[in-house]
């Protein structure tokens, strides 16, 4: 009964949202709803476990509230339900564990009934009060300190994981933080955190600035031990060329390089070596204890990774992203096929593929199949 409730309700919610699209959309500037419904099935073979299925379902509702140019507040809520033999599995379990933290719990279970597990959250939930030369903001939002693609090292929050199925899906940290512009190209910001990607509460003081069409950031913060770090960019030969460097409290160095370039009008690439200060080169050292905790998402210290998408038709995509452990010669593939039906729909197919040997950072990670379908309201 408890099954049946839970996915009546996830029902009436996608419902009650698909009507509202449907209805004439009457101009209100102090307060817009936007969201989507989002399902991903996907096919998991672990190396070492049996086969699963697990659908996810999620439906997002966000709302802005913006009376005037002066205060904003933002609200954004996720229903989640999920089912399939994965759920529960020991694979899942860990999988949990490994998920980062954040420090303030505003997430409930609805249902936790077998191969069913839905929830509720706020993903946002933030107020930014705003004038000529000062953003103030506080409560839960992303705050995104850094140039690269795959790897910040200078963000000491929740920074982008290359490895993620979901790469726009960005963690926002409870924080409170305050940005001065001194002109349209500077700006020294400040924010307090609750907890960042370390499981500490986190400091941090940024200096932004353009120099001869150069991007240049300073850093330095303080979670679970004070580091200093620089982001630099810039445009050449019609290529973004990024580095980001952060030196850390035991004098680990952690490193960042890429490229981007768009070679044609539908078909554009990149590269970046991440250098993990905290990694190391022998497989034979592997922090697993810290890996299985989430401490340590990445074990080895030299990492490339690359990606790209071409456009094969108008609503035709293809992307391909790949990572390459070069310590233990592991390497990750996604590519992905996306089509786009209709303005606010967007179908894709995709696989993860590790080829690995079994004493390799990968080796107990899934190979997937999955389909998503996403609608944007």
């Amino acid at each position: 009964m408890k099954i049946r409730h839970a996915v009546a309700a996830f029902v009436l919610s996608m419902a009650l949202c698909l009507h509202a699209v449907g209805e004439e959309k009457v101009e209100n500037k102090a307060l817009s709803f936007s969201g989507y419904y989002k399902n991903i099935s996907s096919s998991l073979d672990f190396p070492f476990e049996d086969s699963y299925f697990d659908i996810l379902n999620r439906l997002r509702l966000h709302f802005d509230i913006a009376p005037n140019e002066y205060f904003k507040a933002v609200i954004e809520y996720d229903v989640e339900l999920q089912w399939g033999d994965f759920v529960g599995s020991i694979p899942y379990r860990i999988g949990e564990r490994m998920k980062p933290e954040q420090f303030m719990d505003i997430r409930g279970i609805l249902i936790d009934d077998g191969d069913v597990y839905a929830t509720h959250s706020l993903s946002k939930a933030f107020i930014q009060l705003s004038s000529a030369n000062v953003d103030f903001k506080a409560g839960r939002y992303v705050l995104d300190w850094g140039s690269s693609r795959a790897w910040n090292p200078n963000d000491p929050f929740y920074p982008l994981n290359p490895l993620y199925l979901e790469r726009d899906e960005r963690i926002a940290a409870d924080a409170v933080g305050i940005e001065f512009f001194i002109n349209n190209l500077s700006s020294v910001s400040a924010v307090v955190a609750g907890e960042g990607k370390r499981k500490e509460n986190v400091r941090a003081l940024r200096c932004r600035t353009n120099l001869k069409e150069t991007d240049i950031a300073l850093s330095g913060f303080y979670d679970d031990g004070f580091s200093a770090g620089i982001d630099i960019s810039r445009t050449l030969w019609n290529t973004e060329f990024h580095t980001s460097c952060r030196y850390g409290r035991d004098g680990d160095i952690e490193l960042t390089a890429g490229a981007d370039r768009a070679f044609a009008e539908k078909f554009q690439a990149g590269i970046e070596y991440y250098r993990n200060g905290e990694g190391t080169d022998d497989r034979d050292k592997y922090d697993w204890a810290g890996w299985l905790n989430g401490d340590m998402p990445f074990m080895a210290r030299d990492y490339v990774f690359a990606w790209g998408e071409l456009e094969i038709l108008p609503l035709l995509r293809l992307q391909a992203h790949a990572l390459a452990n070069i310590n233990d010669g592991g390497i990750y593939v996604n590519p992905v096929l996306l089509f786009s039906p209709t303005a606010n729909t967007e179908l894709s197919f995709g696989m993860v593929d590790f080829n690995c040997d079994n004493d390799d950072e990968f080796a107990l990670y899934p190979e997937l199949l999955y389909l998503q379908f996403q609608l944007f309201f």
